[in-house]
């Protein structure tokens, strides 16, 4: 396959509420989970699908229009002549499936004048997330001053800048060689406050606040 395949994923979820009084009157509740996520095409099968040889392209400025009668266009078979594999390669490298750990505590309080008050505590972990790197990257911080000159320069003459880039690559046979690797991670944690009372006719007031980061 395209890359080794993750077996080993376990999601567990467990939660509790706790009557601290047997009166409903204050409840503790907490829970802990790990979700997956799958794996999305874009990070593998659609990155590499264009690598040589699977497929070429060409790019045409004088297009052969139609002619009088039934004379055909020859655009289309220009092209095809013309189509050369790309340059610009995919990789997969490090592959495992992105899950998150999930998990809250709180306080849940009713007073004696129906108000009610939570007090509680969330977080989120991301692990092996995608992302997504140019391993054929120039390095920039090592141009010289004359190269950044003659770069600059080439750029505002509007001219094509291949031909003093690519010796600079680590590869220069290459252009880009974008990986995809599942390696990054998250992280969020908040507190949350929120006051709600019921009213008379169906109304309620609700009122919360969250800070996160």
């Amino acid at each position: 396959g395209l890359y080794r395949a993750d077996r080993n994923n376990f999601g567990p979820r467990v939660g509790f509420a706790y009557d601290t009084n047997g009166s409903g009157t204050t409840v503790l509740r907490g829970g802990f989970g790990i979700v997956h996520e799958t794996l999305l095409q874009a990070n593998s099968v659609e990155l590499i699908e264009n690598n040589a040889p699977y497929s070429a392209s060409a790019v045409t400025r004088t297009p052969t229009p139609f002619g009088p009668g039934s004379d055909r266009a020859t655009t289309l078979l220009d092209l095809t002549s013309l189509a050369a594999f790309s340059r610009s390669i995919g990789a997969v490298g490090s592959f495992a499936n992105p899950y998150s750990m999930q998990w809250s505590f709180g306080v849940q309080h009713r007073t004696a004048s129906g108000w009610m008050v939570d007090l509680g505590y969330a977080a989120l972990r991301g692990i092996n997330l995608p992302v997504y790197r140019n391993a054929n990257q120039i390095n920039l911080g090592a141009l010289t001053a004359v190269q950044r000159s003659q770069i600059a320069n080439t750029i505002r003459e509007g001219k094509d800048t291949t031909a003093l880039l690519q010796p600079l690559r680590r590869y220069p046979e290459f252009d880009s060689i974008t990986i995809s690797e599942n390696i990054a991670s998250s992280s969020y944690h908040s507190g949350q406050f929120r006051v709600s009372r019921r009213l008379d006719r169906g109304l309620l007031l609700d009122a919360s606040y969250t800070f996160a980061k």
